[in-house]
């Protein structure tokens, strides 16, 4: 069925009418007739309730689009037809975002486009093909040992970025921020780090301490009890 079938599979129901489209439906019927045998292709029939709270549920659209090919008898690979997402935006517009058809073409030079990323930033390995399709917006030049990146055409229009502008020269550094450290233990850590060391240490000390010095003072209670008991003795 194509990526047409992926497109209204999920654009029709939310931005059209709450349903699927009936093209749609007569292939899906159409496949289950011409594969009697194997388990059949259904969707979803919805009533009217489900069909009301469906539609209108995107805040926006957001389009993964691959490529646009032509078909012709050839071998496969990575061509593809350049116009090919323009199309597709002008078929969304006039299908799916409240513009009338008739009013496509005129339209279609103000598609709102708010953000795209493009794939791939350099040749990649790309599934079956490996490296043998080149794409991307740097080309990788595998005979140099450096593989020196050499931007394309298409990069152009996206950069360069503010941020890889060079600074001019005599422009003072951004100051640094100071971070307060201190020795602790011989230990360097950051001032708030070693203040929690040293309260954790005097709570563990106390813990230790406090029954040790409980234990000596009860002692020393009972041996002056004994003390005062054999004194107490001696004089009778």
């Amino acid at each position: 069925l194509g990526g047409w079938t992926n497109l209204v599979w999920f654009a029709h129901p939310i931005f059209v009418d709450g349903d699927y489209p009936v093209l749609l439906k007569a292939q899906i019927e159409q496949k289950r007739k011409a594969c009697p045998l194997s388990e059949p292709a259904r969707l979803p029939v919805f009533t009217g309730d489900e069909r009301r709270r469906i539609h209108g549920t995107a805040d926006f659209f957001g389009l993964n689009d691959y490529a646009s090919r032509l078909v012709s008898n050839s071998v496969g690979g990575c061509t593809t037809a350049p116009w090919g997402l323009r199309r597709l935006l002008h078929f969304i517009l006039a299908e799916y975002l409240d513009i009338s058809k008739a009013w496509a073409n005129q339209a279609a030079a103000r598609v709102d486009v708010r953000g795209y990323t493009v794939w791939s930033l350099m040749g990649n390995f790309e599934w079956a093909a490996g490296y043998a399709e080149r794409f991307g917006l740097f080309y990788v030049n595998c005979s140099d040992y450096t593989l020196a990146r050499i931007p394309k055409a298409s990069a152009a229009p996206l950069g360069p970025h503010e941020c890889l502008n060079p600074q001019p020269e005599g422009t003072p550094a951004p100051p640094l921020a100071v971070v307060d450290r201190g020795v602790f233990l011989g230990l360097e850590l950051l001032s708030g780090v070693a203040e929690v060391a040293l309260y954790i240490i005097a709570l563990a000390l106390g813990i230790v301490v406090a029954p040790i010095f409980g234990a000596y003072r009860l002692v020393k209670r009972q041996l002056k009890r004994k003390a005062a008991v054999s004194l107490n003795m001696q004089r009778m």
